[in-house]
């Protein structure tokens, strides 16, 4: 049986360095190109909010898009082709 833990930091610091690297892990973890999604999790769900913002910030620099925007359209093709695999299950041809 797994246990579940989680420690987010606090405090206003930021490492911009720190924001650099893990704005690189979250862009392929979004891109599905290498990495893992668990390192993902690890970082949003450990990083204080500031240190949060500059890797946001550092992401939206480096790649041109907030990754909120590169998520969300990720999210809106998953759903397209969920749909139109659905459609394909009841089509006969």
């Amino acid at each position: 049986m797994g246990l579940v833990t989680a420690f987010r930091y606090v405090g206003d610091e930021i490492n911009p360095k720190l924001a650099q690297t893990e704005a690189e892990i979250l862009h392929e973890a979004v891109k599905e190109k290498k990495g893992s999604h668990e390192e993902a999790i690890r970082i949003l769900t450990t990083r204080s909010k500031t240190q949060l913002i500059a890797t946001f910030n550092r992401y939206r620099e480096t790649h041109g898009t907030s990754i909120t925007k590169v998520y969300n359209k990720k999210i809106m093709i998953l759903k397209k082709l969920r749909y139109y695999n659905s459609l394909f299950k009841f089509a006969s041809f």
